[in-house]
């Protein structure tokens, strides 16, 4: 039974991959069990059928016509009523006892029946596992097929991964010669040049530069950075972007610069020319590096960046910060000398009251001392906790040691949206 649980288990995880959206959380039962062995018992009954064997691509609809058939009523039997995702298993797991070519033949036969949800889900299902049996022969199958163009894309989308792994040079060619509207994702760009970038990164970055507009260079760019990491020259290959006049990707790949290799890239930042290209490449490094190592990037952009005015530096830094390291960021801003600490303070509490009032509210003492931010910051903490629990709102108002000023500035808040309710 163990044994049983675990394939049911991994044959799910599987077919979430497959049917996406389509699906919905159910359990198996033991009933279901039972009754996917039969279905599966009769599926490989049908296709026993002696014409069914050796059939060729453009097969004769008639000859199998009886066969085919049966498969596709047992095939779509768990589909039918709820759609349940126990059902689909049971429909997937059929569908593990046929081979390629009786897979595009049943999907043939399908053509002429997706006016039908539940028959145009099951020829998903199965051309999900034509792509999983044959990425070349299925990526054929989606652009020829007599399908509308609505499946047509989703065929094409569910076949590209795969397509671009096995062929990328294939794909490359394919996305070049498409319809500009059906255009090119991230993260398809990003796979197909990885998978170039494999074979040889200078290649990878020949094909790059010729990317037609409407396809995502940002994406390729990642797929090359992908296999840059690991042991090519950075700096030739931001030298030949820097070369095409490219400054956009040259950005790019100064941020995914490899962080063990900070000394190398801010040499190569500070040999820029142009004052302008120089803080942008720093600011776009500071975003990606900040969340790695917050102590090594503070450090070198405050130290490097120096054609920014300090303060502004600092407020830079802020606002990159991740917002879930609150207490790094005031502990590193604390350290600061030379800015204005209580508004520097209030700008940094001020992005956190919304997603962490709690710790917001425990560094608010450091605002103390200065009664115009610490009201600023409170009457945003008040309003948080209002949409919470009213009665921590007003327990916040009470424990406040700017009560004074703060209780008054509440009343009015209230009753300025209690004037604007009435007029609405």
């Amino acid at each position: 039974m163990k044994v049983l649980i675990s394939a049911i288990w991994i044959s799910s995880v599987l077919l979430a991959f497959y049917v996406g959206a389509y699906l919905q959380s159910s359990s198996t039962s033991n009933a279901n069990n039972f009754q996917q062995t039969k279905l599966a018992d009769e599926l490989l009954s049908a296709f026993s059928q002696p014409n069914m064997a050796n059939t060729e691509n453009a097969y004769d609809t008639a000859s199998v016509a009886f066969e085919t058939d049966d498969v596709v009523a047992q095939l779509l039997e768990p589909l039918e009523g709820d759609y349940a995702f126990s059902n689909v298993v049971n429909t997937w797991n059929m569908m593990a006892s046929l081979d390629q070519q009786q897979v595009l033949q049943t999907l043939n036969s399908l053509t002429n029946q997706l006016d039908d949800k539940q028959s145009e889900r099951l020829f998903q299902l199965l051309f999900g596992k034509y792509v999983e049996q044959s990425p070349l022969d299925a990526m054929h199958y989606a652009q020829n097929s007599s399908v509308s163009d609505r499946l047509r894309a989703r065929l094409l989308r569910r076949a590209l991964p795969a397509y671009i792994k096995a062929d990328p040079e294939g794909a490359l060619m394919w996305y070049k010669n498409q319809d500009e509207s059906l255009g090119s994702s991230y993260s398809n760009m990003t796979r197909l040049f990885h998978e170039l970038a494999k074979q040889d990164v200078d290649l990878a970055l020949e094909q790059l530069f010729e990317l037609p507009e409407e396809l995502s260079a940002r994406g390729a760019v990642r797929g090359v950075i992908l296999e840059l990491s690991k042991d090519h020259d950075f700096i030739d290959v931001v030298d030949k972007f820097s070369g095409q006049g490219d400054d956009r990707n040259v950005t790019n790949l100064i941020a995914k610069w490899p962080n063990s290799r900070l000394d190398e890239v801010s040499t190569w930042i500070n040999q820029v020319e142009s004052v302008d290209a120089r803080r942008e490449y720093s600011r776009n490094l500071l975003y990606e590096w900040l969340g790695n190592d917050s102590r090594a990037a503070t450090d070198w952009y405050m130290n490097n960046a120096t054609e920014v005015p300090e303060d502004v530096r600092v407020k830079r830094i802020l606002s990159a910060w991740p917002r879930r390291d609150l207490e790094p960021a005031l502990n590193w801003l604390q350290s600061q000398t030379n800015i204005d600490q209580a508004e520097m303070t209030k700008t940094l509490l001020s992005r956190h009251t919304s997603s962490s009032p709690a710790v917001v509210e425990a560094n608010l003492t450091l605002l103390e001392p200065y009664p115009k931010q610490y009201l600023s910051i409170a009457k945003k903490l008040y309003r948080t906790y209002k949409k919470m629990d009213p009665a921590k709102a007003e327990a916040f108002v009470e424990g406040s040691p700017h009560k004074q000023i703060l209780a008054p500035a509440i009343s009015k808040y209230e009753q300025f949206l209690a004037d604007y309710y009435q007029k609405n």
